[in-house]
């Protein structure tokens, strides 16, 4: 669960969403210039048929110089219309009747054939119909909307396409996640082909829904934790109930002697010490669901000190203690968590050892193990599946409340590690595992 499925065989797409829209704005705007200059020239193609239908006549005009147009009527009362080309100082050097009087002119540039240079000129055409001239103005307008529209097109289409290609594929996967985890369903994939940011922001939620799915079973199993050790706590109370149910019923009898009356008077109290017991147990497992391992870095070697400390104070048997690992090694451990629970698994051994307790600790890739053997019975069958259970006890007898080993389990666990009971050919052998972070 959790993966999340990417397409290695397409790193072009991999890039970044900035550099992705760079290149999607880039492509469009080529895309929109070839179409305006295609335009162009079927625009301005369409306009020189308009124009060649008329007759065009060109006049150059001296450099810094201009042009005039006048109507004149000669003494017959006839109207003819001037072209006056003019120099530089306003003299006219070129003077032009035109024949006709549908004409238009306006000023332009054209390319010397002799020189190569570009002059200015004056260009006279016979005036269009009003059609033509409609047309022609209508094809000239088009080429300004046509670069209006082309670049506005490509802008619209290429942030439609990248929203389309880049963003809302991640987006719908986030939504349907989203959903997913609201209806508390967890167990799924996200699966997104690009490496790009909406790619580490879909990793980021899968790992957020990863931590979350580990979270609810962390809590699943406490809520199971508890549920075992209410029904457990449930069944040992009983027994006290009982006993003190029988004696004060027997208090209420009758003819009872003063030291058959002390008898049950001890027993009441009996059974009030262990219910204390019983609370004091509750409240310490209570408190142990909450508690935080606080690791510190210390060297290895003063671990095996503090580990051969604890255990040689409670034992009273022979206990042979060994190590294995470099004692300089500067590891972070809480130490107080690993001599609690060696304490716990010592003090038992010692309870059912003969003679010897060996106790072994040992540093490897970021795990530290403590072994704690004897040379007693061993464990039952009944032991090795239960012990770690809690008030888990093979006689109903004695002070022990059966908490010792699911104590030692519980603290392993929030330390990374865990607690492997077995027997070997002298006796019990009780492992706790301990993870460790190793400066190198």
């Amino acid at each position: 669960m959790g993966q999340i499925k990417r397409g290695g065989k397409r790193p072009f797409l991999n890039i970044g969403i900035r550099s992705a829209f760079v290149l999607y704005v880039i492509i469009s705007l080529l895309i929109a210039t070839a179409i305006f200059l295609i335009s162009y020239i079927l625009l301005t193609n369409a306009i020189a048929d308009i124009e060649n239908k008329y007759g065009v006549k060109t006049y150059r005009i001296p450099e810094g110089g201009g042009f005039s147009t006048r109507i004149d009527v000669n003494g017959d009362g006839e109207t003819f219309y001037m072209l006056f080309i003019e120099d530089a100082q306003g003299n006219v050097v070129q003077e032009i009747e035109l024949s006709s009087l549908l004409f238009s002119y306006e000023q332009g540039w054209e390319i010397d054939e002799e020189t190569g240079e570009t002059v200015q000129v004056v260009i006279v055409m016979d005036k269009m119909t009003s059609a033509d001239s409609w047309t022609r103005n209508t094809l000239y307008t088009m080429i300004v909307v046509s670069v209006l529209a082309s670049y506005i097109s490509a802008v619209i289409i290429c942030a439609f396409v990248f929203y389309h290609r880049r963003i809302e594929p991640p987006v719908d996967i986030l939504i349907s996640a989203y959903e997913k985890v609201q209806n508390s369903d967890l167990d799924f994939d996200l699966k997104y082909e690009l490496d790009d940011e909406m790619g580490k922001l879909v990793t980021s939620f899968n790992s957020m829904k990863d931590c979350l799915a580990e979270n609810y079973r962390n809590l699943w199993t406490q809520m199971e934790e508890r549920k075992r050790i209410n029904a457990a706590f449930a069944h040992d109370l009983r027994t006290p109930l009982t006993v003190l149910r029988g004696n004060l019923e027997w208090l209420e009898e009758e003819g009872l002697s003063e030291e058959e009356r002390q008898e049950a008077v001890d027993g009441i109290r009996r059974s009030v010490v262990r219910l204390e017991q019983f609370t004091e147990a509750m409240s310490r497992l209570q408190r142990l669901g909450d508690y935080e391992v606080k690791k510190r870095e210390v060297a290895f070697e003063e671990v095996l000190n503090a580990a051969e400390n604890s255990a040689r104070t409670l034992s009273k048997r022979n206990l042979r203690f060994s190590s294995e690992g470099d004692g300089a090694q500067k590891i972070w451990v809480d130490v107080e968590v690993l001599c609690h629970t060696l304490e716990n698994v010592v003090s038992n051994a010692d309870r059912y050892a003969e003679e010897n307790i060996w106790v072994s600790v040992s540093l490897q890739n970021a795990i530290m193990r403590v072994t704690v053997e004897d040379d007693g019975r061993g464990f039952s069958k009944a032991a090795l599946a239960k012990a770690t259970n809690p008030f888990f006890k093979e006689n109903s007898g004695g002070e022990n409340l059966g908490l010792g080993l699911n104590i030692c389990e519980t603290l392993c666990r929030l330390h990374g590690g865990g607690l492997i009971l077995s027997n070997t050919d002298r006796g019990g052998k009780v492992e706790l595992s301990f993870g460790v972070s190793v400066r190198s």
